[in-house]
C-alpha cells in the first residue's frame, strides 16, 4: 500500500524562467510582491540576464500560445545574441 504525501506551501508561489533554460521559484514569502522580487533577483543572478515570471500561485501570468509551438524567448534584431558573464 502506498501513501501519497502532498506538500502545500503557505504564501504566494512564483516561478520565473531565464532565456537559457534556467529557472527559479519561491514560496512562503510575506506577500506576492516580495515573492516576485526575490524570484527575479535569484533567477537574474544565476542567468546573468533578466528573467520572466511565468506563473504565480496556480496560474500562468503570461499568455500560453495554443496554435504555435514555443521555441524560446523573443530576441529583437540587433539585440545581444550571446551571453557574456562578467566576474
Amino acid at each position: 500500500m502506498s501513501r501519497r504525501i502532498t506538500f502545500r506551501p503557505r504564501g504566494p508561489k512564483v516561478l520565473a524562467l531565464g532565456p537559457f533554460g534556467g529557472f527559479s521559484f519561491r514560496f512562503g514569502q510575506e506577500n506576492a510582491d516580495e515573492a516576485v522580487r526575490r524570484v527575479l533577483e535569484l533567477c537574474g543572478k544565476n542567468a546573468g540576464v533578466s528573467c520572466l515570471v511565468v506563473a504565480m500561485d496556480n496560474d500562468f501570468v503570461v499568455p500560453v500560445p495554443m496554435t504555435l509551438k514555443v521555441v524560446g524567448f523573443f530576441r529583437p534584431a540587433g539585440g545581444q545574441q550571446h551571453h557574456t558573464r562578467i566576474a
